[in-house]
């Protein structure tokens, strides 16, 4: 949760309603405030365990309620109703995936001038040859955002410390952007 506080730009934070706010929906928002807080959206789900329609607005008006207590006032939730042939109603969806499309995730300064990385996996170093019991070289998969980082700099692994940067090489990324139909590679 900590790593994906620092990288998110939007977060879509489910709730299950049958179930109330759970610790770790308060703890993921506890971290997203210390991180800069980026825009935030909510998604009720199983509502339809509440069979009485009384019983449901109630609900989801208590949701909403304290949703915009925790997340703020300018923040959505979107209650998706019906769970029918594994899917959830269309329109619900289409309105959540415009919502999403016309939100601007707001710019902090702090990750504009740090770089952090969102690590995907990590491996001891092929060629590395040990000096002694201590020393090890590990290479690290993933996401550099912000700045770049530099080759003889630091990089802070959280828990373990500072550590020295000896080489960074891109890759090429395993998940390419979306083609649209009728475009050509290049």
């Amino acid at each position: 949760m900590i790593d994906l506080a620092k990288v998110a730009d939007i977060v879509l934070l489910c709730i299950d309603a049958s179930l109330s706010f759970e610790m770790e929906t308060f703890e993921f928002l506890s971290l997203l405030k210390c991180h800069g807080f980026p825009s935030v959206m909510g998604v009720l789900t199983h509502l339809d365990y509440f069979r009485d329609n009384k019983q449901l607005k109630k609900t989801r008006k208590k949701f909403k309620k304290r949703f915009e207590y925790e997340v703020g006032g300018n923040s959505k939730l979107f209650p998706l109703s019906k769970w029918e042939k594994g899917i959830y109603p269309k329109i619900e969806v289409a309105k959540l995936a415009r919502y999403i499309g016309t939100a601007k995730p707001p710019a902090f300064p702090w990750r504009l001038s740090h770089p952090y990385l969102l690590i995907d996996r990590w491996q001891p170093a092929e060629d590395a040859q040990y000096k002694s019991q201590d020393e090890l070289k590990v290479d690290f998969y993933g996401y550099i955002r912000g700045t770049s980082y530099r080759v003889n700099g630091k990089m802070n692994v959280v828990g373990l410390g500072d550590f020295n940067i000896s080489n960074i090489e891109v890759i090429n990324d395993p998940c390419p952007e979306y083609k649209k139909d009728g475009e050509e590679e290049e």
